[in-house]
C-alpha cells in the first residue's frame, strides 16, 4: 500500500451492516481502523473493504449458523472486482 492510503474504513450503510455482522456487534461508529477487521480483509484497501463489507453485508453469518462461511471463504469466491 502506498504511503496515501488511509489506515480507517468509512461505513456507510450496507458497510456498517456488513460490519456489523462480520465483527458481530450492534453498532459501530461511522469510521473503523482497518486493523480492527479479520486478516485477509484488513490488509486491503478502504475503499475496497468498504465494497466487500456492503456487496456481502448478507452473507457474513454467526459462526453458531448452520450456513456460516469464513471471510476467506467468501473472499476466494470473489472472481472479479
Amino acid at each position: 500500500m502506498n504511503g496515501k492510503e488511509l489506515a480507517k474504513v468509512i461505513l456507510r450503510n450496507g458497510a456498517k451492516k456488513g460490519a456489523n455482522q462480520l465483527l458481530g456487534v450492534q453498532r459501530l461508529p461511522d469510521i473503523i481502523i482497518r486493523s480492527c477487521l479479520p486478516m485477509p480483509l484488513c490488509n486491503e484497501r478502504s475503499l475496497y473493504i468498504e465494497d466487500i463489507l456492503c456487496t456481502f453485508k448478507d452473507a457474513f453469518l454467526p459462526k453458531k449458523a448452520s450456513n456460516y462461511r469464513s471471510i476467506e471463504e467468501i473472499l476466494s469466491s470473489i472472481t472479479s472486482i
